[in-house]
């Protein structure tokens, strides 16, 4: 991540760290000078870490609310995180309470205050970048509704083109910042643009569509004087496949443990605002093509498709209960699923499942869709995490494809990490299921 970041934020990122180390000496470490020198290092690696985790110095996509919710999510680790360490290195180290909670609501003020107004500078600075869209009309009418939705000003779409691309680029050149090539453009097509934009100095952007994600994690091969691209295949390795299995399975183990007391209430308020079953059985579609039957809290109504027939669940669907609505939100209906991870239907961290209906559906229409279930179908993942929950297939297959292409545990414990902010996203439990 630091690579990406700008001065500005790379200023800000080590003042942070440097404010976080200072006050974790003022207000739990004050004794211990020379001990406590010895845990900076662990200190600055653990803010590493968790700032990874939660992107906290990447403001291209985000908003006053994130902002905050990401800082205090990172501070609550952060902090419990040199607790611990504290912990086991200081010897003179006693845990207060009082003094902890004082530390705590320090470092999220200083925090939440330096971040913010490095967000207000970050739109200053960045916001109307001036965008020339090209493709078809209906690619370029999506691209334009989702610039528009996005909450702050950073891309100004300026200027669009639906045919003649390259005359139009080079009329528009003076009047533009980026080049945004959406949907799939002939090489033919593509690489004139390309080329001519780069040589003006203009950031150019292509679509994640499926053949311009084949080249992500490429490996360069150099035999004699001859250099090779091997692409690789939509495919985690089989030996982080029996790594993700098990640190998988060991979690859903420890979350079953400690869900439980909440799981018995939400069967409790489910049987008594509806009657029928706690759970709601599905078939869904994981690794290899197989069908497996998923687990779910029940949010509707026992009767919801009986004159619908399979359809996806919608905003404000009137088939979804009281107790439903409030499940779905929080996401608490999923927890049933930890079952099937521990049976390998699923794992923590993948591709949503999908019903072998509309898997056939999808297929027939984009044959790339198969791709996502060379992986075991995930409770949470990139799509969940990084897209809109009212995506349609296509946007979110592209999520799933980016997700087997640049796998890792790492990767996995962030997008589970930042689940945790989808949550308080209020757009975030609405739409297609």
């Amino acid at each position: 991540m630091f690579k990406y970041l700008q001065l500005q934020s790379k200023l800000a990122y080590f003042l942070e760290i440097i404010c976080l180390i200072i006050f974790s000496y003022i207000f739990l470490a004050e004794e211990s000078v020379k001990q406590f020198l010895l845990v900076v290092p662990l200190l600055i690696l653990l803010f590493i870490f968790v700032t990874n985790i939660f992107d906290n110095h990447i403001y291209y996509n985000s908003s006053n609310s994130k902002v905050v919710q990401k800082v205090i999510l990172t501070n609550l680790s952060f902090s419990v995180g040199t607790v611990f360490l504290l912990f086991l290195y200081l010897d003179s180290f006693k845990w207060n309470i009082y003094l902890y909670l004082w530390y705590l609501i320090t470092i999220i003020i200083i925090s939440i205050s330096l971040h913010l107004f490095m967000f207000k500078y970050y739109l200053k600075l960045k916001s109307n970048r001036r965008t020339l869209i090209l493709g078809k009309e209906y690619d370029v009418h999506k691209a334009v509704e989702n610039f528009n939705h996005n909450p702050h000003s950073l891309y100004k779409v300026s200027k669009i083109a639906i045919d003649d691309f390259f005359n139009k680029l080079k009329w528009y050149e003076n009047e533009i910042d980026i080049v945004y090539l959406v949907g799939q453009f002939k090489d033919e097509i593509a690489n004139p643009i390309i080329e001519y934009a780069l040589k003006k100095n203009k950031i150019v952007y292509l679509t994640t569509t499926v053949e311009n994600t084949r080249i992500l994690n490429s490996k360069i091969i150099n035999i004699s004087d001859e250099s090779m691209i091997q692409i690789t295949n939509y495919r985690i390795p089989r030996e982080k496949m029996a790594v993700k299995r098990f640190v998988e399975s060991f979690i859903a183990l420890i979350l079953l443990i400690i869900m439980a007391p909440t799981m018995i209430l939400v069967a409790i308020a489910i049987k008594l605002e509806s009657s029928g079953p706690v759970f709601y059985k599905q078939e869904r579609v994981t690794l290899g093509n197989r069908v497996f039957t998923i687990l779910k809290f029940r949010s509707m109504r026992v009767d919801a498709e009986s004159l619908t027939g399979p359809v996806l669940a919608k905003k404000n669907d009137i088939r979804i209960t009281k107790v439903g609505k409030f499940i779905r939100a929080t996401r608490l209906d999923e927890l049933p699923q930890l079952i099937n991870v521990l049976r390998g239907d699923m794992g923590i961290v993948g591709p949503r499942p999908e019903r072998p209906i509309f898997v056939e559906q999808f297929s027939k229409i984009n044959g790339n869709y198969v791709l996502r279930h060379n992986v075991r179908a995930g409770i949470t993942g990139y799509a969940q995490v990084y897209g809109k929950y009212t995506s349609d297939f296509e946007s979110k297959l592209k999520f799933d494809l980016l997700y087997i292409k640049n796998y890792s545990l790492f990767l996995d414990l962030k997008l589970l990490l930042k689940t945790i902010l989808i949550i308080f996203d209020k757009f975030s439990s609405q739409g297609k299921s």
